[in-house]
Formats: structure tokens, C-alpha cells, sequence
């Protein structure tokens, strides 16, 4: 369960779900997404360098519950069988009208096409390289990313040598190693190769791929980064230059 969930989580959760369940499913993530059941919150104040509005998110509809505020009371709506079960017991009462999930918060949309035409110019454009004389790439980008999901996987032996595992582990493209290959080789051996190389899966790769960026907005990245590095203000830069 996870419990108060915001919206922009919430449709970060959908982006996943396309990732790991299509065209063919990630049984890992599949049977643990299976069992999770979502109660979402409609927080009255957004997240510190929030810019979700400006990305015109779908509402999500992979809510089971959601809690709003009315005055001193919590309104519950639920959506879901699992839901409807939890009201039953009369320690909890739903809303009698049963709401929609409110529309996301919209302003004066990206322009999207602009930032993807400008990221397919590559990672030699002088934005990259300057990014790459502030980044520290220590990967805290990904880590608090909702959506970033590059994986490793790990060949573990045991001490004697007789047995080991395999675990998959979260890992980012940010870091050095991330695209260093068994030869020895890098694919992007340079910080500002990788630098690009996040935002073009974001905004170009991403939106190719699935129509939309893989990205909501929650400005978690900014709020983050050792070096201030503003990921709204970067995109407003590509889109002017794009």
C-alpha cells in the first residue's frame, strides 16, 4: 500500500507501468505492481520547484482511493473494489457523490516538439558542456527521480565460490561506469555525453517511444542537486534554442 500519494506520483506510476509491462512484461516489477494498491492525495500546496503544470499531465486513473480536503474533514473517494471494501467496516465513510480525480493543474504548456528538435542536435552544443563544468554527476538526479529506472545487474559469488546470485540494482546514466562496457569501452566516457543523454531520454527518446516525456514535473531533481542545477530553467533553454 502505498498511502497519500500525490497526483504527479501517481501518473509517474503510469509511466513505469508502460515501461515494465509493455509490449512485454517485466515479471519482477509485474508481481509486485500487481499487489500495490494506491491511495492518492490532492496536496493543497505543490512540491518546492514544481513545474507540472506546465507539461499538461493526464489525471491519473491507477487511483484506488483518494483523499481531499474539505475544511476540518478528509473526503475519501474511492475507485476500486479493494476500496469500496475498506469503506464497509464503518470506520471509514466515502464521499456520498462519488468525485472524479480533479484535472491536473495546467499552464502555459513546453513546447515539447522545440526541446526534442534541439536534443537531436547531440551533446556537443555548448549547453552540455557547460552543464558538465557545474554537474558533479553523482547520479542524486536519478535516484529522486519517480521515473528513472536504469537498472545493473549484479553477478554475486559467494565466499567459497560454490554458489551466488544475481540482483538487479538501480543505477544511472549520470555515473561513469553507467555505459562502460566488458572490452573496457564507454559509450559515454564524457560528462556532458551523459548530461545530454538524460535529458534526451526524457524529452526525445521518451516521447518517440511513448508519446509523452518521461518525466511529471515534481522539480525533485532541482530541489536535490548539490550544484542548483534547475532542470525547468534548462528545459526553457532548449525550447528557446530548439
Amino acid at each position: 500500500l502505498v498511502f497519500g500519494m500525490g497526483l504527479e506520483d501517481a501518473r509517474a506510476i503510469e509511466i513505469l507501468d508502460e515501461a515494465f509491462l509493455t509490449p512485454i512484461e517485466d515479471t519482477h516489477y509485474g508481481h509486485r505492481r500487481k499487489r500495490l494498491h494506491i491511495i492518492g492525495y490532492v496536496r493543497e500546496k505543490r512540491m518546492k520547484n514544481s513545474f507540472s503544470e506546465r507539461l499538461s499531465l493526464p489525471k491519473p486513473q491507477n487511483l484506488d482511493m483518494l483523499i481531499t480536503e474539505d475544511g476540518d474533514r478528509l473526503v475519501l473517494n474511492e475507485f476500486s473494489e479493494w476500496s469500496a471494501e475498506l469503506v464497509k467496516n464503518g470506520f471509514i465513510k466515502s464521499a456520498k457523490a462519488k468525485e472524479a480525480v480533479p484535472e491536473m493543474e495546467q499552464g502555459e504548456p513546453l513546447d515539447l516538439e522545440r526541446i526534442s528538435a534541439f536534443l537531436e542536435l547531440g551533446p556537443d552544443q555548448p549547453i552540455w558542456h557547460e552543464l558538465a563544468k557545474k554537474c558533479f554527476a553523482c547520479g542524486v538526479c536519478s535516484y529522486v527521480c519517480p521515473i528513472c529506472h536504469c537498472f545493473d545487474v549484479e553477478d554475486r559469488p559467494s565466499l567459497t565460490g560454490d554458489h551466488g546470485d544475481r540482483r538487479r540494482c538501480w543505477d544511472s546514466c549520470m555515473l561513469a561506469d553507467f555505459a562502460k562496457v566488458a572490452s573496457g569501452g564507454n559509450f559515454r566516457r564524457q560528462r556532458h555525453e551523459r548530461i545530454h543523454n538524460w535529458y534526451h531520454h526524457k524529452f526525445n527518446r521518451a516521447i518517440k517511444e511513448r508519446g509523452h516525456p518521461d518525466c511529471v514535473g515534481c522539480g525533485r531533481c532541482t530541489t536535490s542537486c548539490p550544484a542548483k542545477i534547475d532542470i525547468f530553467k534548462i528545459i526553457e533553454e532548449l525550447e528557446a534554442m530548439g
